[in-house]
Parts: C-alpha cells; structure tokens; sequence
C-alpha cells in the first residue's frame, strides 16, 4: 500500500480513536454529574436531620420541663385543697404545654428513623398523660416514668444525631 492510503487509514484510526476517547470522557463526566448530584441530595438530608434532631432535643426538654411545671402547679393546688388536676394551670404553663406539645409532634414527624420516632412519640404521650391524670400518686409515677423515657430518648436523639455527622 503506499504511503498516502496508510495515512489516511491513520487518519481515520485517530479520528475513531478520538471520537470514542471523547464519548468514553463524556459519558465519566455525565456519570461523575449524576452521583454528584445523588451525594449533594444526601448530604441536603443528613443536614435536615441533624437540625432537626437539634430542634427536637430543644423541644422535647422544654416539653418536660413545662410539663414539670404543670405538675407543680397541681401540686400547689392539692396542697391548698383542691381536687387533683382540677385547678386550671397558669396563661405561661398553658400555652407552653400546648406550643412545645405541638412542636414535638411537628418535628418527630420529621424523623427519617421509624424507630426513633416511635420512642419519641411514647415519650410525647407519656408527658400528656401526666397533665391529665386524676391523683397525685398517678402523676408522680407518670412524671417519673416520662423522666425515664426521656433520658433513653434523649441518648437515642444524640446517638442519631452522631450518626448524621459521621456519614458526611
């Protein structure tokens, strides 16, 4: 063969070379583009989480404290006379208890882990149940057994909320 057909069979070798290097690199970046775009999407949840695991250790601990309060308010009540969780609660334990109570379901719901927040919604019933009990004894073995609960969920918020930073 001469020379000039050995450089156009060279030519078109190259040309077919650098086609397929050039659909090969395009193809690694479009796959490069799609996980870049999946682990961006990850780390968005794992960021949501994380504040929202925060907000919920707020929250949850502001819950039982108001409900603390709510306690001794009744407490305070009973001591003077009144029936057991007859006496209506003060305008600042009121609402607390309502607002913090709404927010804890706001945010459990937000949860990505079903089993935490199955914990966290027995820890929220529990606190209520405490608030609307008819005696003493009743509310002091819910308020302890809420105290329980709350230093497990609290554990199992924390170790969640490690686990959200250590896959970053």
């Amino acid at each position: 063969m001469n020379p000039a057909a050995w450089g156009v069979i060279g030519a078109l070798v190259g040309a077919i070379a650098s086609i397929a290097i050039t659909w090969i690199a395009n193809r690694h970046a479009v796959t490069l583009q799609r996980q870049a775009v999946v682990d961006e999407r990850k780390e968005r949840h794992r960021d949501f989480q994380r504040k929202t695991l925060i907000e919920l250790q707020d929250t949850l601990h502001e819950y039982h404290h108001v409900i603390t309060k709510a306690y001794f308010e009744d407490l305070k009540s009973y001591v003077k006379g009144e029936i057991w969780g007859r006496s209506l609660l003060s305008n600042e334990v009121n609402d607390g208890c309502l607002s913090t109570g709404r927010r804890t379901v706001i945010l459990m719901e937000r949860l990505s882990n079903d089993e935490l927040r199955s914990h966290v919604k027995e820890l929220h019933l529990l606190l209520g149940e405490t608030t609307r009990v008819s005696n003493k004894s009743e509310a002091e073995a819910k308020l302890g057994e809420a105290t329980r609960k709350a230093t497990k969920v609290h554990e199992e918020l924390g170790e969640e909320l490690r686990c959200q930073y250590e896959h970053s």
